[in-house]
């Protein structure tokens, strides 16, 4: 979406641009500033780059009306889907959690889809590239909310972090006394999951027993969190550079793995300069698909009332083919510091 604003604000500014040469043009004429043969010539190059310019301005415009209907069609879709989700709940068949946050996520699109439509209408209607400034500023500065004040996204790391092991089987449990003929798989799961953590205390006691604790580093420790850097859409991208700012008040990166998606790519990256973090990923056969570029492991150094911002600032993506660099749309995410919750920020190549 913002691809299609900035073309416009670029657009604009050279229409704006020709007008005011042709004035300068026009003017030193009048004051005698310049020979006639000079004035033709230029005031010629002058005309041809503002028909240009008013031309692209025009294309631009289209290309916003364009994204306003496809708003508009993924609104009215959403609102189906959620009338849907609605009548199953009032319907009151099983697996009522599911429809829940089914209808969560689908109200959540819903707010982000209608708050695009309404930028998209005050950028078609702009007449200057300092109006488009301030709109784009907005789009990348302040994310779209949902009614309890949260960041919306398109992507999350994990559905409901912080529910734990015995919130599950409560849940579990509950579902048996809506659908009865979930009862033999849940009562399976539930023990196979009580083996599986008797097992695992059994394995931390006889490390405990067996070794230093003073030695023995912790993959995760306390107050640390994951956020991983998704990429939606990708193909035949030979190279991403990134740069992702954070508080440094609040966290402190301490490393960058590869992800998924760059599994078989040389990743570079630097967590030394507190509030940023950014990593390269070059891979020569080229990066397609959707998922995890990268896991940045941050930790906690307080806790705040609201999340913390984790901010895009940089984002260059090349093709692997031609190295001409990528249009893509950036969704910054955050960390809510109380829970260890996360909003993945998201590179978006699907457009």
């Amino acid at each position: 979406m913002t691809q299609n604003i900035k073309k416009l604000k670029r657009t604009l500014f050279d229409y704006r641009q020709a007008t005011s040469d042709i004035e300068t043009l026009e003017a030193k004429k009048a004051a005698g500033k310049i020979d006639e043969r000079k004035y033709d010539a230029a005031i010629a190059k002058g005309r041809k780059h503002l028909d240009e310019a008013s031309v692209a301005v025009a294309g631009a415009r289209s290309a916003l009306r364009t994204d306003i209907e496809s708003s508009q069609r993924t609104a009215e879709t959403l609102r189906s889907e959620i009338a849907a989700v609605e009548q199953q709940l009032a319907s009151g068949e099983p697996y009522t959690d599911k429809y829940e946050r089914e209808q969560v996520k689908l109200r959540q699109r819903l707010t982000r889809a209608e708050a695009n439509e309404e930028l998209l209408k005050q950028a078609a209607g702009t007449e200057s590239s300092e109006e488009l400034t301030k709109i784009v500023a907005s789009m990348e500065e302040e994310p779209v909310r949902d009614e309890d004040g949260f960041p919306i996204g398109r992507a999350t790391y994990t559905d409901f972090p912080g529910m734990t092991v015995p919130e599950r089987l409560i849940l579990l449990f509950r579902e048996i006394k809506k659908n009865p003929h979930t009862k033999r798989p849940v009562i399976i799961s539930a023990a196979t999951i009580g083996a599986l953590i008797l097992a695992l205390f059994g394995v931390l006691i006889v490390s405990g027993m067996r070794n230093d604790p003073g030695n023995t580093p912790n993959i995760l420790g306390r107050g640390d969190v994951l956020a991983p850097v998704l990429v939606d859409g990708a193909e035949d991208v030979g190279r991403f550079e990134v740069t992702l700012t954070y508080d440094a008040e609040v966290l402190t990166a301490l490393s960058v793995q590869p992800g998924s998606l760059a599994s078989s790519g040389l990743l570079e990256r630097n967590v030394s300069t507190p509030g940023t973090v950014t990593f390269s990923i070059a891979d020569t056969t080229g990066i397609t698909g959707s998922g995890e570029l990268v896991i940045i492991r941050f930790r906690t150094n307080h806790i705040v009332v609201d999340p913390a911002p984790l901010t895009l600032s940089s984002v260059s993506v090349y093709d692997v083919h031609s190295l001409d660099e990528l249009a893509l749309e950036e969704e910054d995410g955050w960390i809510d510091t109380g829970n260890l919750s996360v909003m993945a920020p998201v590179l978006d190549l699907s457009q």
